[in-house]
């Protein structure tokens, strides 16, 4: 298969990383574990029902949480598993961007592989996103900067 291909729309328009809220989830048969953070700024967690109606409101919760933070961009993410792509699908007629991960791509130490959770995997995966922001060249205004 090859390497996950991310476009390169995380900086078009000028948007700075910090205008993006970037979520990692973890996605299991009944639950959807959450990390999320507006560009480099502190990770929050939240946890969703993986049914119709919990997946609602983690759509509902995303967008009035991007209006409230001021982000114009939303960037989901997590792996591919057995519960297919009715998450992706629904967060594309939402209008968010969702990025399906292959789990054999995402590199992990033997440690990282050993001390596995839920709230680890959504956070690696968070920080996978970012990773590419990053590295595409897109920051932080250095204002942000710690």
């Amino acid at each position: 298969m090859g390497l996950v291909k991310f476009p390169t729309g995380i900086e078009q328009g000028g948007l700075a990383m910090d205008k993006v809220l970037m979520i990692g989830a973890d996605v299991h048969d009944e639950n959807v574990l959450t990390k999320f953070a507006v560009g480099r700024g502190a990770m929050a967690t939240r946890c969703f029902r993986n049914n119709r109606k919990g997946r609602q409101g983690l759509l509902r919760f995303f967008q009035e949480w991007a209006e409230r933070v001021g982000a114009r961009r939303l960037v989901f993410g997590y792996e591919a598993s057995c519960c297919g792509y009715v998450l992706r699908d629904e967060l594309v007629a939402a209008g968010i961007e969702c990025y399906v991960l292959a789990p054999n791509k995402i590199e992990r130490s033997p440690m990282q592989r050993r001390r596995k959770t839920d709230e680890k995997d959504a956070e690696r995966i968070l920080e996978v996103l970012r990773g590419f922001a990053l590295a595409r060249g897109v920051g932080a205004r250095s204002s942000d900067a710690g």
